[in-house]
């Protein structure tokens, strides 16, 4: 589901679309093509999140799934396909027609253009509207409508969006949207859109209020038709966020709010109205992305200003508004990274949902480009500035204007170009789509094929040469090799980075010119942070980095190594790579106790003096084993366990007599009897790993 417009497939839209000498097939009509393939996106169809495959329900064609999402009432959506012909090949310029069936077992689907005007009366007689659109060429074609649908129409909203299930308020509220172009044969994507509420007001025949705004004839927001009078049902949009220092609250649009990387200190407020008053609110986070960290203020919840502390370890908020119906409380990030994210919805009862906002740490909150992370969660839309280049081993320099865009030069000979795209381990596995085009007559950019999951490859797909997506791998990076051809002087070409939504970032101009690229002029070393930790008697890195005086990445440094402290170090000396890191491997022994290490690492700079930098390590400590001691007496089997503070114990005894007991480790040392017969006794005892079993005899 996509919501902004396409900036860059206007770019690439004509009648003629040719780059360096590439085109793509342009039949003379689209009719005439036996068989044509029309598929959405893969992350419009994505069943690992927000759509259903319900090819079970209507598949006449076993090419021609169908994908059901939930759409909310009012929303703008927008369907991107490609399409291409029986061998693959993407058609350019082919008119496609999108079939909208507005009717579906219950209420009337109201489909718009964006502008509210009405959308074209469908030539075929099994459908009622239709949208008209050429593909561009690239074979791509893209088309929007709003749905005019009121909550009191539409379906409930469901807590699971990948996965079917039955709407909760009797309505029924569905199409269906399939694509042609008239070919003989056709294998397409069919799409099912089910209604659902807004969560923003004007009343869903559900909730008291409407569950949104204020509005309805309600006094309040009151859980009650949900079962529980004592707790509010409202809408998100009642609770504000904004940096703790801010004057004003942070804007929340379509959903998502940016946060600057130093906004890791938040105050939520929620206001409503007196009729709500002492009544309980649940605010939950989720969604929290891999090293960020999201701490509630805790405390008494009844003077509306702390979370109770019960909840607050499962990140949930609960709090009793105050007299007036409003509540605040004050939430600590650690671990802000840009792309970084978390998710706050209100909680209520089985069947309420308020929606939810996304949260997004992002390089520039206040300008025009996204966070990193694409609205459809599989492909990354972020600044150019995260993608770098090398000539032969060398970096170039790239140079940024206010805007965003960036002006890059190649010598006259460059016949090739290593591309790195650096994030974060957040995105792993996710795609970067990154774009070639507007090329100088006689320069041509060639992407090798590559494998569509790989981080060292590049997969140009169904458009060789003029764009491809690489894979990011477990640090959140990627790799790959173009060719040039063609390079001359002042001819240029342009890249940026492309993404869903009709994202697409700054450019960079790259011209060929008579240059010679200068080796970085190392300024300093930089220690990892935070300090590298593991446990005694094992292998660990320590990275550091090499940067100029602009903090750029130097590649090709000697870098030396010493250390002090418990470890031994396994690197003597190393060589940074392209992003300045170069790597100290160390060691240690087993340790009861934890235990630290500093290592050091010395270049030289560019005026010819050492510069250093210290890292710190610490070994965590081998915790001492637990133990368990079998002896007998008259009458009795005695057992004494050591070392297992904390864990559970099993201790089992067979022979003249069978007895069992599970026991939880409350001291260091504790002992355990069983009276039992005279005769030969098997004991065992496991605790956790360790287990032992002894033959004992009772007299």
């Amino acid at each position: 589901m996509i919501t902004s417009s396409r900036r860059f497939a206007a770019i690439l839209a004509g009648a003629a679309m040719i780059f360096g000498g590439a085109q793509w097939a342009v039949p003379a009509s689209a009719a005439a093509l036996a068989t044509a393939n029309i598929r959405l996106l893969p992350a419009e169809k994505d069943t690992t999140t927000d759509a259903a495959d319900v090819s079970a329900w209507y598949q006449p064609d076993a090419q021609s799934p169908a994908y059901m999402k939930y759409v909310k009432a009012g929303a703008t959506v927008s369907l991107e396909y490609i399409v291409t012909d029986g061998s693959g090949t993407a058609i350019a310029n082919a008119p496609v027609t999108l079939n909208v069936n507005n009717k579906g077992g219950g209420e009337t689907a109201i489909w718009t253009k964006t502008d509210g005007t009405a959308l074209t009366t469908a030539t075929d007689s099994g459908y009622m509207q239709q949208l008209s659109g050429t593909t561009n060429g690239v074979g791509h074609v893209t088309f929007t409508v709003k749905n005019n649908n009121s909550d009191a129409q539409s379906e409930t909203t469901r807590p699971v969006l990948n996965v079917w299930s039955d709407s909760t308020n009797g309505k029924e509220l569905k199409g269906g949207f399939y694509p042609t172009v008239g070919a003989t044969t056709e294998h397409v994507d069919r799409f099912w859109p089910h209604i659902v509420t807004s969560g923003t007001g004007g009343g869903t025949g559900n909730a008291p209020g409407g569950g949104g705004g204020g509005g309805g004839d309600a006094p309040s927001q009151s859980c009650a038709a949900f079962g529980d009078a004592t707790t509010i049902c409202p809408p998100i949009s009642q609770l504000a966020m904004k940096v703790t220092s801010a004057a004003a609250a942070t804007p929340v649009v379509n959903g998502q709010a940016s946060l600057a990387v130093t906004a890791t200190n938040l105050t939520f407020t929620f206001t409503s109205q007196a009729g709500n008053s002492g009544k309980g609110l649940a605010v939950q986070f989720f969604d929290i992305s891999n090293g960020l960290t999201v701490a509630l203020s805790t405390g008494d919840p009844t003077t509306s200003h702390a979370c109770r502390a019960g909840e607050a370890a499962g990140n949930m908020c609960f709090i009793n508004v105050d007299a007036a119906g409003a509540a605040s409380f004050t939430v600590a990030i650690t671990g802000a990274s840009v792309g970084r994210l978390f998710k706050y919805q209100i909680n209520g009862p089985a069947g309420f949902t308020s929606g939810f906002v996304t949260a997004i740490y992002a390089a520039n909150p206040g300008g025009g480009e996204t966070a990193d992370l694409c609205a459809d969660k599989s492909r990354v839309c972020p600044n150019v500035s995260r993608v770098t280049f090398d000539v032969a081993g060398t970096k170039v320099p790239v140079t940024f204007d206010d805007s965003g865009a960036g002006s890059a030069f190649m010598p006259v000979a460059t016949t090739s170009l290593v591309f790195h795209y650096t994030s974060i381990a957040d995105y792993a596995g996710k795609f970067a789509h990154i774009q070639f085009f507007d090329f100088t007559t006689g320069l041509n950019v060639v992407v090798p094929a590559g494998s569509a999951n790989s981080s060292t490859s590049c997969d140009p797909g169904p458009a060789p040469g003029h764009g491809c997506y690489v894979q990011l791998d477990a640090a959140g990076s990627a790799t790959f090799t173009v060719n040039i051809t063609g390079s001359a002087l002042d001819r240029i070409f342009r890249y940026q980075v492309s993404g869903a939504g009709g994202y697409s970032s700054r450019s960079v101009t790259v011209t060929a010119h008579d240059v010679a690229l200068a080796n970085c002029a190392t300024s300093k070393i930089l220690a990892q942070s935070p300090a590298a930790s593991g446990t005694s008697g094992t292998t660990m890195n320590v990275t550091f980095t090499v940067v100029d005086s602009a903090s750029r990445p130097c590649q090709g440094k000697a870098v030396t190594f010493t250390a002090t402290g418990w470890g031994t170090l396994g690197t003597s000396s190393g060589t940074s790579d392209a992003q300045g890191h170069v790597t100290a491997s160390i060691s240690s022994d087993t340790s009861t106790a934890d235990k630290t290490m500093s290592v050091k690492a010395a270049t030289v700079n560019y005026k010819g003096a050492t510069v250093t930098a210290t890292a710190a390590a610490k070994w965590l400590k081998i915790p001492i084993p637990p133990t368990a001691v079998v002896t007998s007496a008259r009458g009795v089997i005695k057992i004494a366990i050591s070392n297992a503070i904390g864990m559970s114990a099993t201790m089992a005894y067979t022979g003249a007599a069978t007895g069992s007991k599970v026991a939880s480790v409350t001291a260091k040392s504790v002992s355990y009897s069983f009276t039992v017969v005279k005769g030969s006794y098997t004991v065992t005892v496991t605790i956790g790993a360790y287990s032992v079993t002894k033959i004992v005899s009772v007299s």
